[in-house]
């Protein structure tokens, strides 16, 4: 059998190598049972045949918290962790960057819709900010040139989407976009009307 990942500790590991097929078939069928993180990972690890169907559960989830609900608020380690268990599914890099524009551009929706004055504002952007910058920094590391021209077009939307709703942000996109996206012609920043 094979070792269980150290990230158990030695006592639960020691117990885990120990049970049969049945009892870690049974130990995951409660974890399904109990946890609704458990029943979408094991979905989109397993089950989806497709980039799309992998990410639709965790799209959902992201739309559901920065969906309007009449309340400016939102905790957005709930939103961010589902980025983290996507990328725990198999995920390639590019539907990680998929997913992380998708995260940014929902983001970005709940400011025009809640303003820089909400309670979560400082929250949310600093954390648009970090995943805005992943996702650039993960598309340098990856040699596809016909996804890195397609996906180039999501980060100028952005960057504009973000002009119109708050300047300072703006510049930050702007910056992140420079530093790693294109550091070439200064008129590529953003799409011009």
């Amino acid at each position: 059998m094979s070792e269980p990942p150290a990230r158990f500790g030695p006592q639960l590991n020691a117990r885990l190598r120990n049970l049969s097929n049945d009892d870690l078939l049974a130990l995951l069928g409660d974890l399904y049972a109990l946890h609704e993180e458990t029943r979408r990972y094991l979905a989109a690890r397993f089950t989806a045949t497709t980039p799309d169907e992998r990410s639709a559960p965790y799209r959902k989830l992201i739309a559901r918290a920065f969906a309007s609900d009449g309340s400016s608020d939102i905790d957005v380690s709930i939103v961010r962790a589902a980025l983290t268990e996507f990328a725990l599914t198999g995920a390639g890099a590019a539907e990680q960057i998929d997913l992380m524009l998708f995260y940014v551009e929902e983001g970005i929706g709940w400011i025009e819709t809640y303003g820089v004055y909400a309670s979560a504002y400082a929250e949310v952007s600093g954390s648009l900010l970090d995943v805005y910058e992943q996702a650039a920094a993960a598309l340098t590391e990856l040699d596809r040139p016909a996804f890195f021209g397609a996906v180039q077009s999501r980060f100028l939307t952005i960057n504009q989407e973000a002009e119109s709703v708050d300047w300072g942000l703006y510049e930050y996109f702007v910056d992140i976009y420079i530093n790693y996206v294109d550091p070439g012609d200064e008129e590529t920043w953003v799409i011009q009307p």
